[in-house]
């Protein structure tokens, strides 16, 4: 896997991983920026602390910038660590 999908692989949960190339894919080639990313840990809904996250995801196509709401998150803690298992509904 190149660099990008190995730090997502690390950052994810066991039930995410399968996800993990597809998400990777989704920015490969795109030079992928975060801006303004400020995030903070909320509620809790039953195994998972929802991550609340602002700020932009910035991403290159085809000359044009898009910009995307970086959102809120499920992390659960996994042998010890915090890995993030999915966007929060």
């Amino acid at each position: 896997p190149n660099v990008g999908e190995e730090a997502l692989r690390n950052l994810s949960c066991a039930a995410e991983e399968a996800q993990v190339p597809i998400i990777a894919n989704s920015f490969r080639g795109r030079d992928a920026q975060l801006q303004d990313v400020s995030c903070t840990a909320g509620e809790t809904d039953g195994d998972y602390t929802i991550i609340e996250c602002s700020g932009l995801i910035l991403a290159s196509y085809q000359g044009e910038v898009n910009e995307f709401e970086v959102g809120s998150y499920r992390a659960v803690q996994e042998d010890g660590e915090w890995k993030v298992c999915g966007e929060a509904g």
